[in-house]
């Protein structure tokens, strides 16, 4: 559902995505939490929400390292770069 509202109410999917987030820790799933993460880190970039957007996205990232899942960490990797050219701040 995040997915669907995503290009279009950024804080309907936002709060869908807390939703799937919270489930996700408390079933134990790391793959549902990282992509709940990996969302939450899309909406909060959207909302030019940047510090939250990053941490959710280093926590996707995370996971999805630890899963060994590297094709979603490209995406979310990718996303990270996309937040620090929008929110312009260069380490």
């Amino acid at each position: 559902i995040a997915n669907t509202y995503l290009n279009q109410k950024y804080a309907t999917a936002k709060d869908y995505a807390k939703q799937s987030l919270q489930i996700a820790q408390e079933i134990g799933k790391q793959y549902a939490q990282a992509t709940a993460s990996l969302w939450l880190g899309k909406t909060n970039h959207e909302l030019q929400d940047f510090e939250n957007a990053l941490q959710f996205l280093l926590n996707a990232n995370n996971l999805f390292q630890s899963i060994k899942d590297n094709q979603k960490r490209y995406e979310t990797l990718t996303e990270i770069g996309f937040l620090y050219r929008d929110w312009q701040t260069y380490d």
